[in-house]
């Protein structure tokens, strides 16, 4: 019985395709994808993998949300990644996270932000993974996280065009890894950790920042501080 437990939880996860010349009244299949990433997203349930086919996608904001039922589970992550050998680019303002066990992986990021941050009447977001994503032409800090148990690996921020902007902010959580990632030219820090949130809570529901391993970045052009 176990084994059939394996087998149908494996067999229950599907494969879906976004592309500029789509149509959400399709199936989200290969030869038939769906037009637009957020209808994508609405889509999906854990263990699914929503791939972004090249090309352009214009919009104001994107938003994984637990609330409306976009959620993975353990080692059954919701992954939106880039199609093989493909680089989309999303332009906007914000892709938002707030959830659980949800990968972003391969794409290419202009003048968008991502925020992972915390889940109405839930707590934090944990178990996302934000890996080999470029990040250019930003107005603040490419990445915002509030998250446990989190990962950023493999990305790219470029922002040396920016007047105002570091390249990670770690805001609060526990558990998360910065690691792999290339920081070129931010005006502030590269990477910025501080608890935004630290006098807003009493001191036993204060998440802080704990347990954070930050290794093997290369940063340019960061500023520093005592």
């Amino acid at each position: 019985h176990f084994l059939i437990a394996i087998l149908f939880s494996q067999a229950s996860a599907n494969t879906f395709f976004v592309s500029p010349a789509g149509n959400n009244s399709n199936d989200g299949s290969f030869s038939f994808p769906w037009a637009q990433i957020s209808y994508g997203i609405t889509r999906l349930n854990p263990g699914d993998t929503l791939f972004i086919r090249k090309g352009t996608y214009n919009m104001k904001e994107i938003w994984i949300n637990q609330n409306f039922k976009t959620f993975g589970e353990p080692d059954r992550f919701i992954t939106i990644s880039s199609y093989q050998n493909e680089s989309p680019t999303l332009i906007g303002t914000i892709f938002r996270i707030t959830s659980k066990f949800i990968r972003i992986k391969g794409l290419n990021f202009k003048q968008m932000i991502i925020s992972v941050g915390l889940i109405t009447n839930v707590g934090m977001s944990h178990d996302i993974q934000i890996l080999d994503n470029y990040f250019s032409n930003q107005t603040s800090a490419a990445i915002y996280f509030l998250c446990n148990n989190g990962l950023v690996e493999g990305n790219t921020i470029d922002i040396s065009s920016s007047s105002q902007s570091h390249g990670l902010y770690i805001m609060h959580g526990n558990g998360n890894i910065v690691r792999g990632n290339k920081i070129l030219g931010p005006s502030k820090y590269g990477i910025q950790v501080y608890d935004e949130n630290k006098y807003q809570y009493a001191e036993e529901n204060n998440p802080k920042i704990t347990n954070l391993l930050i290794e093997n970045n290369f940063i340019i052009g960061s500023q520093t501080r005592a």
